[in-house]
Formats: structure tokens, C-alpha cells, sequence
């Protein structure tokens, strides 16, 4: 396994940015986006939509607990691309 990172760019709900992560796991998102017919910029919105989605969840738990004790930290795109990648083949394991 290489351990060197490998920056690509992306378009993120029409947005581009930067992302760092493994060559395998580049490697599985393309396998995802095959499987999936969706192109790397496409899961990526679908994974970041996500994120945020998971986000506003936390906040709303949180608000009818009655916590106030601080914002809820939204992961970071990349943190959640990885989580994503496990995610989606451990489904497809069970399957």
C-alpha cells in the first residue's frame, strides 16, 4: 500500500476544490462512480450533501435535547469521502 496522498480537483455542487487522499482510495471512488454511473464530481456533491445533511441532523438531536454546549463540528469533505468508501463497500459486502 502507498501511503503518499494525491491531491485532485473537484467540482462540488459547481464548486471546485481540492482533495488529498490515498491512490486506493481514489481507486475505490472510481469503482463507486462506475458501479454507481454517476462521474467523481457527482458523488462528490452526493457525498457532501450528505455530510450536511448528517450535520443539520446532529444540530436538530442536539437543539431538542436541550444541549447547548457548542456547535456541531461538520466533518471535513475528504474525512467524509474515506467514510463514504467504507461505508459503500461494507453495504455491498452484506448484500
Amino acid at each position: 500500500m502507498t501511503s503518499s496522498l494525491v491531491s485532485r480537483n473537484v467540482v462540488v455542487a459547481g464548486r471546485r476544490t481540492s482533495v488529498r487522499l490515498e491512490p486506493e482510495l481514489w481507486e475505490a471512488l472510481a469503482a463507486i462512480c462506475k458501479r454507481e454511473r454517476l462521474t467523481l464530481n457527482d458523488l462528490c456533491t452526493r457525498i457532501d450533501r450528505l455530510r450536511r445533511a448528517s450535520v443539520a441532523r446532529a444540530m436538530a438531536l442536539k437543539a431538542r435535547r436541550g444541549k447547548s454546549a457548542g456547535p456541531v463540528r461538520r466533518p471535513s469533505l475528504t474525512s467524509a469521502m474515506r467514510v463514504h468508501v467504507v461505508v459503500y463497500f461494507r453495504r455491498r459486502a452484506r448484500a
